[in-house]
């Protein structure tokens, strides 16, 4: 996709290589975004003219399915019964595609205002029978969008939704999600979801019941009645709080039958109930499935690649829910089921980083008691009280209690820790307008129970629910009233289960400043921090109001571990902006399995503007299997910096880094290194893992637009100097770094300048210096590929992944970019450690460059290979190969 703004900079890191690349490979026309063009259509009868506001359901499909590429369609059902006498399929073709299409129920007459409840909005089907084949609704191909909400689908053959697989050579916008929640399927024969490449997908707080397969004459049955494909590997995908029920397999296979080849699907609070199927849920391992942890479900029998221990993991083993009337289609849960209250807590889901449903398919809230229900509805039966402490005073009075005449925010954290072993939530309800500031004389008191700060509960509080950039309001600002170290703090001494929760809160330095960080992490596991600013500028960015400057922002040592930081929603990002140090901070080899996910660094909240910080974005220097994945980190010395032997095993995906959250960045938004690696540092992911297969025109990280090095791996890498030590760095757009006129995309040994190989390769250093491929030439090999002959001089007897990445501009002096993968290949460097090969690409058509990679199969990635016009053929001569 191309996506043409205002200035050379802009247009060049909006490319999104996938959709570009195939777009030239067949002269296509350029795209446009989703929002091109919008269309409302506002449905009350199936073949329209009822009234001025009817375009009619078969109509509006119809325009839908022929409209331009690229355009939005929002189809607002109405209230009623719409029969269908065939099938509602909503297919563009392929020149028609890249639409964002909505498809919803329960509108008001005009269609201006929505009540959210699929019973009252029918779209009915003609069952199948052993004669005939019934209605289908599909919803098929490559689009940017399918959201589907509070309709009752009746009496069909198949529902299916499928964002459409991506051949070689094909025009293949990304989908950004698949997105269905609140619906009913009821009295079909199978549900099935294929999700090839949506970033976001979910299927949440929906009722599919009474799925009964219907034997043609002369046919039998082989699929499951759900099955839920997914082989996107992005976001994680949620299947949550829905109910399966009365699900009938004819003895096939699974009543739920799951593949997924993302190993973090959130998989929890569902009911799945079957008959005659082998089991009730399958995780099915074809096709590189993946194991899935199921989390508070209910079902009676499993099987495949289910993870976990059933039992322990909070899973009800029982084949009766116990609805109300099941018969008659009333599957709300009667008094005593299994399911009421068997869920997780509020303060649970939060730190567990479970997405949580706040109403259920009846539009009511929950959770009605101290946990959720499993499945789709919510009961009235209460199990007890939560415990929620209210803050609604602003002043730092410690008065020794916490009452409904004073309650400071010091006196409810010494409340909360007060009530050991029962986790606590700590709402906000402090009168005025937004936002309100709590002055601190001193830092809180530690946290040393499990608790739950919930400054979004305060009037005015809005969570962020845009993908790019932000509309949140952040109502409670904390700041210091003298100098202390830090706000919040989980102490050494708190025990390894204390759980800390913030979400919505606001930090910033007054004349005093928090000399360690707001907020410090010694202890506990599982902790979360989402919603919140540190520094920098409140959002929504539209009205940019500044918090003030922090030296640091979030700070970990001791045995903190397991804590997130951000989080997969749109509410979880952070914003972290006006740093005098380092952003956010590891210090301990105990610091495991952190997670950094959706933030933005040095980037304000509408996501496009600068915020300058002094030191690094993110600096570890100790921790181990951590994962940085989809933040945006710009405007910093280092964007992320890794050193020290204690540092290793992190992941580092899907990152904007030098550029911000759109994409596109100018000065301001350079860091002075991308990512810088040093000290002893090793065995980390940059993109993917070594043995990975790569898409071709995909990318993870988008490197782009820093002063010096994009990835600049030390020469002091220690462990690093031998073969036990690794950097993989493959799949990523790395492209523009060297603004200062020095410094190239990825840098072995920190010159800021291009390695030459060595013959032999025995050098040792920064992933022991592996030598770089040298591209010959290209040649035709008919289609849309071409050859790419190349060769590699390094140390005898190992195994290597060449990658081939084209770029439309090269610079002599800042070195080659990679800014789409076009081709891979696995090669042996035999006895002589020479070796000759060619690798099939992807012929870019336009004139440009060609660079590579090598890696071991350990790991470790060579730097870019001197760029090479990707439309010239080269002669060997008498130059030595490999070098």
């Amino acid at each position: 996709m191309i996506t043409i703004i205002g200035n050379s900079a802009t247009y060049r890191a909006h490319r999104r290589m996938r959709g570009w690349l195939a777009a030239i490979l067949t002269g296509a026309a350029l795209l446009f975004g989703p929002c091109a063009q919008a269309v409302t259509r506002c449905v009350a009868t199936v073949n329209g003219g009822k009234d001025g506001n009817d375009y009619g359901l078969l109509n509006a499909f119809s325009e839908a399915n022929n409209g331009a590429e690229g355009t939005t369609w929002d189809i607002r059902l109405r209230y009623g019964t719409y029969q269908l006498a065939d099938s509602l399929e909503f297919e563009p073709a392929g020149n028609k595609d890249n639409k964002a299409f909505y498809l919803s129920g329960g509108w008001n007459a005009d269609c201006s205002s929505r009540t959210g409840d699929a019973s009252n909005t029918i779209v009915r089907g003609v069952a199948p029978t052993q004669n005939t084949y019934g209605t289908d609704f599909r919803f098929i191909g490559n689009n940017a969008r399918y959201d589907i909400e509070y309709i009752r689908f009746e009496y069909f053959t198949e529902f299916k939704v499928d964002d459409g697989f991506c051949y070689d050579g094909s025009i293949c916008p990304d989908t950004e999600s698949v997105y269905l929640a609140y619906n009913e399927f009821r009295s079909g024969e199978g549900l099935h979801l294929n999700v090839f490449d949506a970033k976001k997908f979910a299927f949440r707080n929906n009722l599919v019941a009474k799925m009964v397969p219907v034997n043609l004459i002369g046919s039998y049955v082989d699929f499951a009645p759900v099955g839920i494909r997914v082989r996107n590997n992005e976001e994680a995908p949620q299947i949550i709080f829905n109910t399966f029920a009365d699900l009938d397999c004819g003895g096939a296979t699974g009543g739920v039958q799951l593949l997924s080849r993302n190993s973090n699907v959130a998989l929890h609070h569902n009911i799945i109930q079957s008959t005659g199927c082998t089991k009730d849920l399958i995780i099915d391992p074809d096709e590189s499935g993946k194991t899935v942890t199921p989390y508070y479900n209910l079902f009676l029998s499993s099987g495949g690649l289910v993870g976990g221990n059933v039992a322990d993991d909070g899973n009800v083993q029982n084949f009766n829910p116990m609805f109300v009337d099941a018969f008659n289609g009333n599957y709300r849960l009667a008094n005593g089921s299994p399911a009421i209250n068997k869920g997780e807590t509020v303060l649970g889901a939060a730190q567990d980083g479970f997405s949580i449903s706040p109403v259920d398919l009846d539009n009511k809230f929950r959770p009605i008691g101290t946990r959720f229900d499993i499945g789709s509805y919510e009961s009235g039966v209460i199990d007890g009280t939560p415990s929620v402490l209210t803050v609604n005073k602003d002043d730092d009075v410690d008065n020794g209690d916490c009452t409904l005449d004073h309650c400071s925010l010091r006196e409810a954290i010494n409340r909360a820790n007060s009530q050991v072993g029962t986790p606590q939530r700590i709402a906000f309800n402090i009168a005025g307008s937004c936002p309100r500031l709590i002055l601190l004389d001193s830092a809180l008191p530690d946290i040393t129970d499990s608790v739950w700060i919930n400054g979004s509960s305060q009037p005015g509080s809005a969570q962020n629910d845009q993908d790019l950039g932000s509309d949140a309001q952040v109502c409670i600002l904390i700041g210091p009233g003298a100098t202390m170290n830090h706000a919040i703090g989980v102490p050494t001494s708190a025990s390894a289960t204390t759980r800390l929760t913030v979400d919505g809160l606001g930090f910033g330095n007054s004349f005093f400043a928090f000399s360690t960080a707001p907020i410090e992490l010694r202890s506990g596991s599982g902790h979360k921090i989402s919603g919140s600013v540190f520094g920098g500028y409140l959002p929504p960015g539209n009205n940019p109001t500044q918090v003030g400057s922090l030296g640091r922002a979030i700070y970990l040592n001791g045995t903190a571990k397991n804590v997130t930081i951000g989080g997969l929603g749109n509410a979880d990002r952070n914003y972290f902006g006006s740093m005098g140090q380092n952003g956010i901070v590891m210090a301990s080899a105990s610091n495991t399995g952190v997670t950094i996910q959706n933030n933005y660094i040095g980037v304000q909240p509408n996501g496009l503007a600068a915020q300058t910080n002094s030191g690094a974005a993110i600096s570890i220097s100790g921790g181990k299997d951590g994962t940085i994945v989809d933040n945006a980190i710009c405007a910093s010395d280092a964007g992320i910096e890794l050193i020290g032997t204690n540092t290793t095993g992190f992941t580092i995906q899907r990152n904007n880094i030098g550029v911000n959250a759109a994409g596109y960045g100018v000065a301001t938004h350079a860091n002075n290194t991308g990512i810088l690696i040093g000290l002893g540092s090793n065995n980390h992911i940059i993109g993917a893992a070594p043995l990975d297969d790569v898409q071709q025109g995909t990318y993870s990280n988008f490197i782009d637009n820093n002063n010096d090095d994009g990835i600049q791996i030390a020469s002091n890498l220690g462990s690093n100097n031998t073969v036990s030590g690794f950097i993989s760095i493959r799949g990523n757009l790395i492209e523009g770094n060297g603004r200062s006129g020095s410094g190239v995309g990825i840098d072995l040994g920190a010159s800021l300048a291009q390695l030459a190989n060595d013959s032999g390769d025995a050098d040792a250093g920064a992933n022991t210096l592996q030598n770089h491929p040298v591209i010959k030439g290209t040649r035709p090999n008919g289609g849309l590929n071409l050859d790419d002959h190349a060769a590699l001089n390094t140390l005898p007897g190992q195994p290597l992944r060449v990658d081939v990445y084209y770029a439309a501009t090269c610079s002599a002096a800042k070195g080659a970019n990679a800014t789409t993968l076009i081709g891979s290949i696995d090669v042996s460097s035999g006895a002589s450690g020479v070796v000759n090969f060619t690798v099939p690409v992807v012929d870019p058509v336009l004139p440009g460059f060609l660079t590579a990679t090598a890696t071991t199969a350990l790991g470790q990635t060579s730097e870019l290979a001197p760029c090479v016009p990707s439309d010239t053929i080269f002669k060997d001569g008498y130059q030595a190969l490999g070098l």
